[in-house]
């Protein structure tokens, strides 16, 4: 067994995805499915892409969405009700400085993040219909996935990929430090990662 690495930049981040196999072929096809993936759920996704679900959906506060997009809606709704509101996609981080790529936002010292008021992040007053994935949000309100996707869009990459190759024997997806892994390493172990500061 051998571990391949591969890495692209997407999501405004660097994105790597390490495969444990017995062939390079093999690492090949599933980081080349990996990257796509990744590059679809940006394509959906991105509030820097004026064309994405989610921006289509800040702009005009009503639209029919994909399976995907819906699902990543429901599980935020989720994590909302059960920290309390501590996570909330509707806190409209552009309201924080939060206006272009990382690389991109100037270095401030003296920044004082705004109020936003209880209307633009109460995730009650949106209307999410099951069965027709029709998503409605309160009025002023903007979604942003960043709290949640590059994690939940890495497990689900480890966990579709290891599932489709019998043959992996591990897989690393690394999205700008958001990381999920699934199997082991080239030497049969547990993945283990040092973390610096």
């Amino acid at each position: 067994m051998k571990e391949y690495s591969y890495q692209e930049r997407h999501l405004g981040t660097d994105t790597i995805v390490s495969v444990v196999g017995p062939k390079e072929e093999l690492a090949n096809q599933m980081a080349l499915e990996a990257f796509a993936e990744i590059v679809r759920y940006e394509n959906i996704f991105s509030r820097f892409l004026a064309m994405s679900e989610l921006s289509i959906l800040n702009r005009t506060g009503e639209m029919f969405v994909s399976d995907d997009f819906y699902a990543v809606l429901k599980r935020s709704y989720e994590l909302y009700k059960i920290t309390a509101g501590a996570f909330n996609p509707l806190v409209q981080i552009a309201n924080y400085g939060y206006v272009a790529d990382y690389q991109s936002l100037p270095l401030t010292q003296d920044f004082i993040p705004p109020v936003v008021p209880k209307n633009l992040s109460d995730f009650t007053l949106g209307q999410f219909t099951d069965s027709t994935k029709k998503v409605k949000l309160g009025t002023g309100q903007k979604l942003d996935f960043g709290g949640i996707l590059k994690g939940y869009l890495a497990e689900k990459i480890c966990s579709s990929l290891m599932e489709k190759y019998s043959d992996c024997r591990g897989i690393i997806v690394n999205l700008g430090g958001d990381l999920h892994t699934r199997g082991y390493d080239e030497k049969g172990q547990p993945f283990t990662f040092f973390i610096f500061n």
